[in-house]
């Protein structure tokens, strides 16, 4: 309920203009978040956290921890999160610049309740794996995540580049779910890719073409061999970086606000294409996630 007053007060207080708010669409939609925040913290509770334990912070494996990639899923969740309730407060009649710091400030209170379980808690394993303790990088991932909307917002039109960048994610198995090292895909680093991706019309600096907005260049990220048989982290592995077309689905031509905010989140998926592993060793590859 905590988030859910935050964003009904924030939006109260701050919109520039409180006539246009559609409370009819506004209420549900708050409800909705509210709602999903807390089924996502109760599959939390029983898949990860265990007992209470005093709270202690992770200063030790968690430099190691998933080779790292832990953290570019801290800033994706943040990113996402910021991104799907700016758009519902959007579509709900709130002022873009309130509805983009409401979505951060969900997301960032959404992240920072579960990294305080996370420091009060013990695996739900009985076990260190998935090694939990409050960490102060998944901090700053968390804040890195929710920042890049609000910055794009800010100062976007001074920032062509900075506007027109966009934080995605894609799966493509690894296979260690089906060999039994995980309980779910998104548990599995392995699997998961975070991307930057850029428009050809911001790297030429030419918007007028259509072709040049719809399609551009992602830089990836990925990791392989952080689990070793019986699912137990290495605190090891290999960073590996990929180099793909990538789709702009915000490119789409529609004079619809809520295909817009639609095509905006359908946007957050890096949709199959082309790729090529640059790091550790050179391959290409057809159509995949």
């Amino acid at each position: 309920m905590k988030v859910a007053a935050v964003i009904v007060c924030v939006v109260s207080l701050s919109a520039h203009d409180s006539s246009g708010v559609r409370w009819e669409r506004l209420v549900p939609f708050g409800a909705g978040t509210i709602t999903a925040l807390t089924v996502s913290h109760i599959a939390q509770a029983r898949h990860y956290w265990k007992t209470s334990v005093p709270f202690y912070v992770n200063s030790g494996a968690d430099a190691g921890y998933a080779a790292g990639a832990d953290k570019f899923g801290h800033a994706m969740a943040a990113y996402a999160t910021t991104i799907l309730v700016r758009e519902g407060l959007v579509w709900s009649g709130v002022d873009t610049t309130v509805a983009t710091l409401v979505g951060a400030a969900t997301a960032l209170i959404n992240q920072t309740l579960v990294e305080y379980r996370d420091a009060t808690s013990v695996a739900s394993s009985g076990a260190d794996y998935p090694y939990l303790g409050w960490s102060w990088g998944d901090i700053a991932a968390n804040v890195a995540g929710a920042a890049l909307p609000v910055a794009q917002q800010l100062w976007g039109e001074r920032l062509p580049l900075l506007a027109a960048l966009r934080y995605k994610y894609s799966i493509h198995s690894s296979g260690n779910v089906e060999r039994g090292l995980y309980r779910s895909i998104f548990d599995d680093y392995e699997s998961q890719y975070h991307w930057l991706c850029l428009p050809l019309s911001a790297l030429l600096a030419d918007s007028s073409a259509w072709w040049l907005r719809s399609v551009g260049v992602a830089i990836g990220h990925s990791v392989r061999g952080i689990v070793a048989d019986g699912g137990l982290y290495t605190y090891s592995g290999k960073h590996e970086i990929w180099l793909a077309l990538d789709y702009n689905l915000e490119a789409i031509p529609t004079d619809s606000p809520l295909l817009r905010s639609v095509l905006r989140i359908l946007n957050l998926a890096r949709l199959p294409s082309p790729c090529i592993r640059l790091i550790p060793n050179a391959a290409v590859f057809g159509f995949r996630w």
